[in-house]
């Protein structure tokens, strides 16, 4: 059930970094099931910096591509908050020039909000950045 925000269990779990419970929901909910402003469960653990629930979430089929309503991936969330590692990790589920609804991406997201580690990581990938 989704509390008044629109937000479920398996969000709360995710952004909370509590592992055993999401486990526990995940039989109960879809993994990609949508939250406040379209957000998954994956966006809210990327913002929180919980890799652990990341990996979790990747390795049980979460799409790292579902936007929110804004546009944002679970990548622009880490990029935005400055966790690398997680960063690192949905680099190979997501598009890295993906846009957000003000065109933003994920360098310039991390440009914006001073993230300096994640900005150095980015200009030394081969992928195409614009």
């Amino acid at each position: 059930m989704a509390d008044k925000r629109g937000c479920l269990p398996i969000h709360w779990a995710a952004q909370e970094g509590k592992l055993e419970i999401l486990q526990f929901l995940i039989s109960y909910n879809h993994v990609d099931a949508l939250g406040h402003q379209n957000r998954t469960a994956l966006s809210y653990a990327a913002q929180a910096g919980n890799e652990n629930i990341v990996n979790f979430l990747l390795a049980s089929k979460a799409n790292a591509s579902l936007a929110d309503q804004n546009g944002n991936l679970p990548i622009h969330w880490a990029a935005s908050t400055g966790h690398l590692n997680i960063l690192k990790s949905l680099l190979a589920h997501s598009d890295v020039n993906a846009k957000i609804s003000t065109g933003n991406t994920i360098l310039g997201i991390a440009a914006a909000n001073g993230k300096t580690d994640i900005v150095e990581f980015l200009l030394t990938q081969k992928q195409t950045l614009i």
